[in-house]
């Protein structure tokens, strides 16, 4: 070590564009891009030699500074708070940040995972500059959420400047699709138990509260649906508490559901535009960190007519594009037996509606959950019998939605066996 090196100094007004504004060591809550972590001082002695991560023959102690100033919040592709990454096999997650503009001049970094409340739980070796654009790091799952701090020393130790991430968790994250009954078209809205469940607004890749009604889900308060008072709810609060009690992990859902479509309408390129809702999903959730996609779809097709050859080929066509678009190439579809429809309600509309209809896309939907791609969802065409279920006959009233979610919870273990 130099100990008569001249510390550099890294000009954070320099990367921004600011020009000559001087912003003071001092600083709290100055504005949404900036932030000082207050933390006690630590001392991370590293082996050079050993480690072969810094200069042989050397040993350096990295000092933490409490007035290192942080950088800008956009210098990563950063995420929104309370943010949920898909687990992996190992119990962990890979967080890819991507470095969007020039990082500091210094000579190491170091990557560290903080608890929610900045206390350092787990050091990454040093780099040596020039430094990767991209940061992958493995955090642990479970109910806690948890920081990413990224420090740049000078050749003597010093630490000269910081970013530090939003509150993230790691757990399970979903996207579901289809029409009303994977939408927001139940009985009454309905709000997760849990604290951690989340849901996402694609539009905005905002992380929020899991709560009824869903950011882009169709629901009942839109004109085309009859502009009610109660925008109605969906199964996805009670699947997240199912699925987060069992497994002791946050639960995410994203539903770009829509209602009264058929499948045809959900393939690339048709005017009704819901295909890019699975594409803007994904966007949202950032390099597929979902674990599949949950699809209750069906009803329309049946008053349709649509053959059994039809839609599987519309189904393996609706999945190879959102490989190819999406480059999620490994999340399967969970497909939902989802065909039944009461004759008599929709037949004054639909002459040739019949129960061969119903049969033929249920027997289609079965099919595909021994095809390539496709998982087994749940059998939602079961409860036909219980008026208690359905509040119209078609959408689930308030214990139909909860049977449902559990449903929903039940096919997602066993096909993951989680």
């Amino acid at each position: 070590m130099k100990s008569g090196s001249r510390l550099k100094t890294w000009k954070p007004w320099a990367l921004l564009g600011l020009g000559a504004v001087i912003l003071p060591f001092a600083f709290q809550n100055c504005g949404p891009a900036f932030e000082v972590l207050q933390t006690s001082s630590e001392v991370a002695s590293v082996d050079c030699e050993s480690s072969g991560t810094c200069d042989p023959g050397q040993s350096i102690n990295f000092i933490d500074n409490e007035q290192a100033q942080t950088l800008a919040d956009n210098l990563f592709d950063g995420f929104s708070d309370t943010r949920v990454f898909q687990r992996t096999i190992n119990g962990k997650a890979d967080i890819q940040l991507l470095t969007k503009q020039q990082q500091p001049a210094e000579r190491y970094r170091i990557v560290r995972i903080l608890n929610e409340a900045g206390s350092v739980i787990e050091s990454l070796p040093p780099e040596t500059s020039p430094f990767s654009t991209t940061l992958n790091i493995q955090a642990l799952t479970g109910m806690t959420y948890h920081r990413l701090r990224v420090s740049y020393f000078d050749e003597d130790g010093q630490e000269r400047s910081r970013w530090q991430s939003l509150r993230f968790a790691v757990g399970e994250v979903f996207i579901a699709a289809g029409q009303s009954n994977a939408a927001t078209h139940g009985e009454i809205r309905q709000t997760s138990a849990v604290a951690m469940n989340r849901m996402i607004d694609p539009t905005n890749a905002r992380w929020l509260p899991l709560r009824d009604p869903m950011p882009i889900a169709t629901n009942w308060s839109l004109e085309e649906f009859g502009s009610r008072a109660e925008p109605g709810g969906s199964p996805w609060p009670a699947f997240a508490d199912s699925l987060s009690t069992d497994l002791g992990v946050p639960v995410a859902i994203i539903s770009v559901a829509y209602g009264g479509t058929s499948l045809l309408q959900w393939q690339k390129g048709n005017a009704k535009a819901l295909y890019p809702r699975l594409i803007q999903a994904v966007n949202s959730l950032s390099k597929c960190s979902f674990r599949a996609v949950l699809w209750h779809q069906g009803e329309n097709d049946s008053l349709e007519g649509t053959s059994a050859a039809t839609y599987t080929a519309r189904m393996n066509a609706l999945l190879q594009n959102f490989k190819v678009d999406s480059g999620c190439t490994t999340q399967p579809w969970l497909v939902a037996q989802a065909a039944w429809v009461p004759i008599d309600l929709f037949q004054p509309s639909y002459p040739n509606l019949s129960q061969t209809n119903i049969n033929v896309i249920a027997s289609a939907q079965r099919s595909l959950w021994q095809a390539e791609g496709f998982k087994e969802g749940p059998n939602t065409d079961q409860w036909i019998a219980s008026p208690s279920l359905r509040i119209d006959r078609v959408h689930f009233s308030r214990a139909g939605l909860v049977m449902h979610g559990q449903a929903w919870r039940d096919r997602v273990r066993a096909a993951f066996n989680l």
